[in-house]
Parts: structure tokens; C-alpha cells; sequence
């Protein structure tokens, strides 16, 4: 006797939970972003000068897990390094007197979710003459993908995200002067994809600055990665909802059945 089809449905789901981890293997993202500290030059109009004042200058690492902070800082732009794994997902970011770096890996079958990676290092100073201050610095970003999800109920994986490197001027809590920002993304996608990218080049920020104020210059360096990926209570769901078009098939048989005038033959309860 051939199976139903009830019982079909129920095997159909039962063999996506048995095969949905199989799939880990085949998935990667990573987001890797340098900001070059060593390589931060000041030029300044004559008469113009900067003095650092120390006490302020830190280096700092910021990791918000699907927006839980985690992270720490480090005073006077001391080293720093940064690592932690939760899940299919590995963090890191570190600090030296070259470069500042952030770094997210995600692999295996993941859960659904977003990481972002964040070090920086930023500090107060005080000029002296007024006139134009310019501040650059050298970056280089990159991201690499590889998702394997052909044998997947389409589209069940999903991937995006976005590496920055950053360079701020400001005066803190009064108003923003100058900020340069430069992105690279890796844009969302559902299903297979294998791509990368990279960026280099330099920021730059320039301002006209006032003798004997006080501000405040940030570079630092950011990795965000975003993924949606099933569950098994979305395999659950999907047999259930086979499930569910079949058994309204059959009632919608029955019901055609009658409407049409049909009696099924009655049997004896003897």
C-alpha cells in the first residue's frame, strides 16, 4: 500500500530537522576593518598649536551582541585587545600603537542575530593660536562570504553587514565639528553567495579652531555583521503547515462531496 499523504508530510519534516545542521559546514561571513593610528599626521596654520592632555586619552572596545553591550577601555591609549566567542560566532578587536582592528567571524549553522565590533582610541586637546587644523589617517577594510544554502528551503539564510572606519572632531556635548566616515558593505542577500571586498584609503577631517578651547579627536575602527537564519522550530512549522494544506484538501474534498449531493454508503453495526 502506497503512504499517504499524511504521512508523507510527517516524514518530509522529520527529515528537515534530521539534515538543517549538515548545512553549517557550508556557511562563513567575516568583516575585518584597520584604522592606522601610526599614521595620523596633524598639520596646522602658523601660529597654531595642540597640546594633548592626557588624563583623557583612551583606547576603547565595544561589542553589542544582538544589543547587549560587552566590551572595556584602556587609559593614555594603552594596548588593548579584545576577544570573545558566543555561539557560531567569534569577536575580536585589539589596540596598539599602529592600528586599531575589529573583527567578526561567523560560522557554522548559526542562529539569527547581529554582532558589531568597535575599537577606538580618542582623546582631549587644547590649542593654542586660532586657525585651520587638519587631521588624516590611513584605513583599509575588508569582508569575505560564503553561504552554501542551495539545499535549503529557500531563503532561509541571510546575510549583510558592513565594515567603517571612522575619524571625528568634535567639542563633546556641544556640537559636532567635522567627521569622515567611509563604509564598505556586503549587501544583503538570502540564499548561496560567495563574494568579497575591500577598501583602502585615507580620512581626513579639517576645521577652523579657536585659541585656548578645548577638543576632541576619535579614529577608530568598526565591523557589523547581520544574519537570519532558520531555526528548527522553522523546519517545525513548515512540516506543520504541509500538514495543514493537505488536511484542508481533504475537508475541502468532503465538503465538495456533500455540497454535491454524494451519501457515502452506510455500513451495518452488525
Amino acid at each position: 500500500m502506497k503512504p499517504s499523504k499524511l504521512r508523507l508530510a510527517l516524514l518530509f519534516a522529520i527529515s528537515l530537522f534530521l539534515t538543517a545542521p549538515v548545512y553549517g559546514d557550508q556557511f562563513d561571513v567575516s568583516a575585518n576593518a584597520t584604522t592606522f593610528w601610526n599614521t595620523l599626521t596633524i598639520t596646522t596654520d602658523p601660529g597654531v598649536s595642540l597640546t594633548w592632555l592626557g588624563t583623557s586619552n583612551q583606547t576603547d572596545a565595544f561589542q553589542f551582541f544582538n544589543n547587549t553591550g560587552l566590551g572595556g577601555s584602556n587609559p593614555n591609549w594603552d594596548p588593548l585587545s579584545y576577544r570573545n566567542q558566543i555561539g557560531g560566532v567569534t569577536t575580536s578587536g585589539e589596540a596598539t600603537a599602529q592600528s586599531l582592528s575589529s573583527n567578526i567571524v561567523w560560522s557554522s549553522y548559526p542562529p539569527s542575530g547581529t554582532d558589531s565590533m568597535n575599537i577606538q582610541k580618542g582623546g582631549n586637546f587644547l590649542v593654542t593660536g586660532s586657525g585651520n587644523v587638519t587631521f588624516t589617517i590611513n584605513y583599509s577594510l575588508a569582508a569575505n562570504r560564503s553561504v552554501d544554502a542551495s539545499s535549503l528551503p529557500y531563503p532561509f539564510i541571510e546575510t549583510g553587514g558592513v565594515v567603517e572606519s571612522d575619524l571625528l572632531l568634535y567639542i563633546p556635548y556641544v556640537r559636532s565639528l567635522d567627521y569622515s566616515q567611509h563604509f564598505l558593505f556586503f549587501p544583503t542577500v538570502d540564499g548561496s553567495v560567495s563574494d568579497s571586498l575591500s577598501q583602502n584609503g585615507t580620512a581626513t577631517v579639517s576645521s577652523y579652531l579657536t585659541n585656548g578651547e578645548t577638543y576632541w579627536i576619535r579614529a577608530e575602527a568598526h565591523s557589523y555583521v547581520a544574519l537570519a537564519a532558520p531555526e528548527p522550530s522553522s523546519f517545525a512549522l513548515l512540516g506543520f503547515g504541509l500538514f495543514g494544506i493537505i488536511f484542508s484538501s481533504r475537508v475541502r474534498k468532503g465538503f465538495s462531496a456533500k455540497r454535491s449531493g454524494y451519501t457515502p454508503p452506510l455500513t451495518s453495526l452488525t
